[in-house]
């Protein structure tokens, strides 16, 4: 670990945190997909267990995201992580399209973060030119295991 912080409001640099506080590290982190939020962090020669209460967040919103110039592709794969650590709900993983080629299937908690970015908000921008389908919503849960409505 590199730096140990919190905010007051700005970012300064403190010795260690405490259980309970909340703060930010700084770590030789090599990938964004090691990590994500809600990771808990402890002590390995002291683990401690997974907050109680803590459910993660399954995104409900799905789009395909691909880029115009298939050279953009490693570029648009590298912004989709950094984009991922920005908002825990949102999901992707690779796929392909016979007409569009190689892309990502994205998933959000809702249409506003999906608006977001199909505008060109957001870590995905960055001058390149894509390709953002339209919006489906999942039905996975409704009317099934779940409830009607859930």
């Amino acid at each position: 670990m590199k730096e140990v912080g919190s905010f007051n409001p700005k970012p300064y640099v403190r010795e260690k945190l405490e259980v309970g506080e909340t703060g930010y590290f700084t770590a030789n982190i090599k990938s964004s997909a090691e990590v994500k939020m809600g990771d808990t962090i402890t002590d390995s020669r002291h683990p401690s267990g997974v907050l109680p209460g803590f459910k993660e967040i399954h995104p409900m919103v799905f789009s395909g995201i691909y880029p115009i110039n298939t050279a953009d592709y490693e570029h648009l794969k590298v912004n989709m992580g950094k984009l991922q650590l920005n908002d825990s709900a949102f999901v992707y993983q690779a796929e392909t399209s016979v007409a569009l080629g190689f892309g990502f299937r994205c998933g959000f908690l809702g249409c506003c973060t999906w608006r977001s970015c199909r505008s060109g908000c957001g870590a995905i921008r960055h001058g390149h030119h894509r390709y953002v389908s339209e919006r489906g919503v999942s039905r996975n849960d409704v009317g099934q295991d779940h409830g009607e409505g859930n």
